[in-house]
């Protein structure tokens, strides 16, 4: 990895997010109105944490992929390709991996 840690802002720092979670969502695609839910819960966390990014993203990571299995998860219950925005909320609500690991935005939106 180069040292690009003076680069990342917070636009970059949700695209990292977003990545993971389309790694976890598998063949499942996220409509244009989740991914904007998705920035409403989350974007204010990333924007405001002030520790050290690189040592969060590991756990964040491994928060946003494990959202984005629960949210195809329930998009495929209901019988949809595409992640709606009560899929996403509803997987930020189920999706609690803090006990486990050190991370700034695993908790409840």
């Amino acid at each position: 990895m180069s040292d690009d840690r003076e680069l990342g802002d917070v636009e970059d720092r949700i695209v990292q997010l977003m990545i993971a979670f389309g790694q976890g969502a598998g063949s499942h695609l996220m409509s244009i109105a989740a991914i904007r839910t998705a920035r409403e819960l989350y974007l204010d966390k990333v924007a405001e944490y002030e520790g050290d990014w690189y040592e969060a993203l590991p756990a964040a990571v491994f928060f946003a992929r494990a959202l984005g299995a629960a949210a195809a998860h329930l998009a495929a219950t209901d019988g949809h390709q595409f992640i709606e925005p009560s899929h996403f909320v509803e997987a930020s609500k189920r999706t609690s991996v803090h006990a486990f690991i050190d991370c700034p935005f695993c908790e409840e939106a």
